[in-house]
Formats: C-alpha cells, structure tokens, sequence
C-alpha cells in the first residue's frame, strides 16, 4: 500500500471548500478504501492553524478523525511546539541512515530553525522542513502539497525525486499517476 503524506495546506482546501478540494476528495476517499495510507505531519496544530477561529480547529480534527488519518508528531521545538502536542524529544524513529539524513540536509537544506531569524515567516518554513523530512526519514511513498516554493519548490523536485528518491507532487498529480485506483 502506498503511504502519503499529506500537508498542512491540503487539509485547509478541503476545509475551504476551495477548487482542488475535488482531488483532495478523491485522494482522502482512496485512503478510507484502504488503497493507501494517509499521514499528517501534527504541525498541523501549530503555530499558523492555532490562529485559526476554535470552530476551524474543531473542523480540522473532525476531518482528520472521520478519515482516520493518522496524525505524526515531529521533532519538539522550543518556543514553537505545543505543550499539549505529540512532538516528541527527538523526533520520530528514523528508517533512514546518517548518510541519508546527511544528503537530504545537503539537498533541502539545514534546519530552518539554524538560518533564519525568528520571524513571522518562520513557522511556516519550520512547518514545511519538519513535515518534509519526517515524511524522508519515514521512508513514505509521496508528499502531496500545493505548495511551490521554499523546500517545497517545484523547481527541486526533480533533483530531490532522483538523489534522495523524494517524491513530491500535486494532488491532480497525484491523482493523474495513480489514476488505477480509481
């Protein structure tokens, strides 16, 4: 079975209802057959969701929970993690080498935390590097995303898909390269 993760930005189209909820739909609907496995980095509750409205908040975990999807608890960040969160010491168990882990940093980049000021736009790199190679040191199939830039660029997925075998799509490409599911 295919195992995806998700990322923040997918579940919040969904709940927006906006235009590519229709293949998020489709992708959380393969999950619930039980033809793939579906994850969700918990960075989903930090800092940018928390400003949410409280009935946004309640929106995301019933949708989480009604499909099941399993929610992965990241590396704890001071200052950034949740106290009531799942972020654990030092991250989740790794299936992947020092070598691995040291061609990805080499590839995607260090740790933002590292590079960048605190700053407003902080979280949202934090979110997306923790989310990305929790999803690489996971050994997952493919990262589904709308986004485009920063570790995310779609100008580096295809360096990433060959050196570290780091496949990240879109969820119409998703949809379109997995089009025997449906």
């Amino acid at each position: 079975m295919k195992t995806v993760t998700l990322d923040t930005v997918c579940l919040l189209k969904v709940l927006d209802n906006s235009p590519e909820s229709e293949a998020l739909f489709e992708i959380l609907s393969w999950h619930k057959l039980e033809k793939i496995k579906l994850y969700v980095s918990n960075r989903i509750f930090d800092h940018d969701t928390s400003k949410m409205r409280a009935e946004q908040i309640e929106d995301l975990n019933r949708l989480i929970e009604s499909y099941k999807i399993t929610v992965e608890g990241s590396v704890f960040r001071s200052s950034f993690s949740m106290s009531d969160g799942r972020d654990l010491l030092s991250g989740g168990p790794s299936l992947r080498t020092s070598k691995e882990i040291h061609n990805f940093k080499k590839l995607v980049g260090e740790d933002p935390a590292i590079k960048y000021p605190l700053n407003a736009t902080l979280s949202n790199k934090l979110g997306d590097y923790d989310s990305l190679k929790d999803h690489f040191c996971a050994k997952r199939d493919v990262f589904v995303t709308l986004d485009k830039k920063h570790y995310l660029a779609t100008e580096m997925r295809p360096k990433y898909a060959q050196q570290l075998g780091l496949i990240i799509l879109s969820p119409l490409e998703f949809i379109e390269q997995n089009a025997h599911l449906r």
